[in-house]
């Protein structure tokens, strides 16, 4: 069993938990090695089994006697090779961290009608790895600029940078915001709204309730 684990990436999922997987199999282990991404070994295996993601794993031996249909390995010539590393992981072509997202609140201070997405945000938070969470006004010149740039309609918004595309919530948030040329995507506060184009509160209904006094039996 060799490990190989990503540089500079603390983040990461260790590939300890990607051994444990191994470890539950009730394997016969023989020979264990840990390694760098940057060492010429790991260098060879990345190669010779086309591994994109890290940190990985990769089994050698009597693999057909091990029993891990479902837990992310697939068998790669002679080898089982674990190559469903999930985000945040390290890009083995490239070195890039791949899945560390950045989230962005444009408020809209000046609408006291207008929703608080913070909570969504936290919730972002709780289903992905963010690295940072920037909090901006609309009325400040990073909050202009991000409107402008991103087309920003419906405020308060918040920007999801493109290393989202690497969780699978991805297709969701697609579906319920707006996905831009850089991968960012944008999502909108629902109703009631400040409309960035018309600097007016959408989305607010008025109600006008006509009574009968002269009916008793009336609701």
């Amino acid at each position: 069993v060799t490990a190989i684990e990503a540089e500079d990436c603390a983040q990461c999922t260790p590939a300890a938990e990607i051994l444990a997987t191994i470890t539950s199999a009730r394997a016969n282990i023989t020979a264990s090695l840990s390694l760098k991404s940057a060492d010429s070994k790991s260098q060879r295996l990345i190669a010779e089994y086309s591994i994109k993601r890290l940190p990985t794993v990769v089994v050698t031996g009597e693999i057909d006697k091990l029993k891990l249909s479902g837990s992310g390995f697939e068998k790669v010539q002679d080898a089982l090779v674990y190559s469903q590393t999930p985000p945040p992981y390290t890009d083995a072509a490239t070195g890039a961290v791949k899945g560390l997202v950045s989230l962005t609140y444009v408020n809209a201070s000046s609408c006291g009608e207008c929703p608080d997405l913070m909570p969504a945000v936290q919730q972002l938070r709780s289903i992905l790895t963010v690295k940072g969470v920037n909090v901006v006004d609309k009325d400040s010149p990073e909050g202009k600029a991000l409107v402008e740039k991103y087309a920003l309609a419906r405020l308060p918004g918040i920007l999801v940078s493109s290393d989202v595309a690497e969780y699978p919530i991805a297709s969701q948030l697609a579906a319920t915001g707006t996905v831009k040329k850089d991968g960012s995507i944008v999502l909108g506060a629902n109703p009631p709204y400040l409309n960035s184009s018309t600097g007016k509160v959408d989305g607010i209904a008025n109600l006008i309730m006509l009574n009968d006094s002269s009916c008793a039996a009336c609701y």
